[in-house]
């Protein structure tokens, strides 16, 4: 199936981009499970305790249904990065789709809103994400 991903400009056709990328910009950031402001070890946190079954994000490749989505992304958190069609290198075992922008960092019980992004995922007619455990190869 074909997706599409946000990138920075001068990726090539062919090109195979790493899962986990993200995850390693977290790191990279300083985030850790006691300096996580958007709740990702939270989440990953309880995905492992709960969901197993369900793809770890830090471990993943992002990616968008439409070109609708992907643009919104890069214009809001990517400004400067190009929009490229992609496909996983291999048929996932596992995917996620949630919307990215449902994710509210005031709610006040965190815990109940990590399990909800696992259990009962909110999903709207745009802003959805997909996630896996494989790379991505640009097309």
């Amino acid at each position: 199936m074909l997706y599409f991903h946000v990138k920075p400009p001068g990726i090539l056709p062919g090109t195979v981009l790493p899962r986990g990328s993200y995850g390693r910009y977290l790191l990279a950031q300083g985030m850790s499970a006691t300096n996580d402001p958007i709740q990702e070890h939270l989440r990953e946190t309880i995905r492992a305790a709960h969901y197993p079954d369900k793809p770890n994000r830090l471990l993943s490749s992002f990616v968008f249904e439409t070109h609708d989505d992907a643009v919104f992304f890069r214009n809001n958190w990517r400004v400067g990065h190009n929009v490229y069609q992609v496909e996983f290198t291999n048929n996932p075992k596992s995917l996620h789709r949630v919307c990215y922008t449902a994710w509210d960092t005031t709610f006040g019980n965190q815990i109940f809103q990590a399990h909800s992004f696992w259990k009962n995922p909110a999903l709207y007619s745009s802003h959805t994400e997909v996630f896996a455990e494989e790379d991505l190869v640009v097309l």
